[in-house]
């Protein structure tokens, strides 16, 4: 019953957010404005990105649409212009460990799965989870990989929001910028300007606002925990190799 519940309440939701997407879109067309929107990949900055953007979604000449994680590149249709922002994806890997490991609080509140429960009750830290993925122990080594099957951002591919690379490189005419977490400040500096977002516009400090982890968290990983998570997320690896490869983003290895 409860999981019919929240179906129908993520489907409600759904269809709410198209329809006012609909009226959106047809509305602000009528004044001479293009359609832009922000892809939010999970734990890629998106929360700052939102952030600054609020009460600037409307620019002289852009109607700037922010979505939720479900929507992905194919619900953009072929011709409106998107952007989005990305880490590399053992940063990210950290960050949504800490980030599900404290339910999403302070900024939200989203209850452990099962699997998330089972997760954190063995793996205290992200080196933890890592190294085990290598553990010669198979039992423990299974629950590793249960455990990235399970945690929610962790099992996310970036590929989940653009299918393939074919597609990706089928809609580069509609990419207008890639924003990357280690540049974000210039990055969006670079994006107010292209969309003409005033200069009031700021990205958040740490904290709440940017839904960001303390830095006196255990961060660190040891070189065979960074091994295994470049072998987890290696198709994630070739999407940001594909983004260097067209100067979409800067290389920092």
């Amino acid at each position: 019953m409860k999981k019919y519940y929240l179906r129908l309440k993520f489907y409600t939701k759904w269809y709410f957010d198209r329809t006012i997407l609909f009226v959106q879109k047809h509305y602000y067309r009528l004044l001479g404005k293009d359609i832009v929107h922000f892809l939010h990949l999970g734990k890629t900055g998106g929360t700052s990105l939102k952030y600054a953007l609020d009460n600037n979604y409307v620019t002289d000449n852009y109607f700037i649409k922010g979505h939720l994680h479900h929507v992905y590149l194919k619900h953009i249709p072929k011709g409106e212009k998107f952007f989005f922002s990305i880490r590399d994806p053992k940063d990210r890997f950290i960050s949504a460990f800490f980030a599900r490991q404290r339910e999403d609080k302070p900024r939200f509140y989203l209850p452990w799965r099962k699997g998330e429960a089972r997760a954190f009750g063995e793996f205290n830290t992200p080196n933890e989870l890592a190294l085990a993925l290598s553990s010669h122990n198979h039992d423990k080594k299974q629950r590793a990989v249960e455990a990235m099957k399970s945690i929610i951002h962790l099992k996310d591919s970036y590929w989940d929001w653009f299918h393939n690379e074919a597609f990706l490189l089928e809609r580069l005419p509609d990419l207008l910028q890639v924003c990357h977490l280690k540049t974000l400040d210039s990055d969006f500096k670079q994006l107010k300007h292209t969309l003409g977002i005033s200069d009031r516009a700021n990205l958040p400090e740490r904290g709440v606002a940017s839904h960001s982890s303390s830095n006196t968290l255990d961060k660190k990983l040891d070189p065979e925990a960074i091994t295994n998570l470049k072998n987890w997320y290696a198709e994630d690896y070739k999407l940001m190799a594909l983004l260097e490869d067209h100067d979409l983003i800067n290389r920092f290895e």
